[in-house]
């Protein structure tokens, strides 16, 4: 099963920690489309992409997705989306 997974990066990175253990715990359902929300390195500048793919990735993730997950706490224009 697909899952896709949505936490802050843009508003604040705090919370990335706790992306990592929610992402690991639904690694035992399924395959995780944005394990990139968890990832320690991406500071909340986001990653060197543009606008443009990012939102075509989140659209092709969501798409592709039979479940969808999102952590709230921090504000995220992608969760929001």
């Amino acid at each position: 099963m697909d899952i896709y997974f949505i936490g802050s990066i843009r508003g604040g990175r705090s919370d990335v920690n706790v992306y990592s253990e929610l992402i690991a715990h639904l690694k035992n359902f399924g395959n995780v489309l944005s394990e990139h929300i968890g990832d320690n390195s991406i500071t909340e500048l986001g990653q060197d992409l543009s606008d443009k793919f990012i939102y075509d990735r989140a659209i092709k993730n969501i798409k592709k997705a039979k479940k969808i997950v999102a952590e709230v706490t921090s504000p995220s224009h992608g969760a929001g989306f």
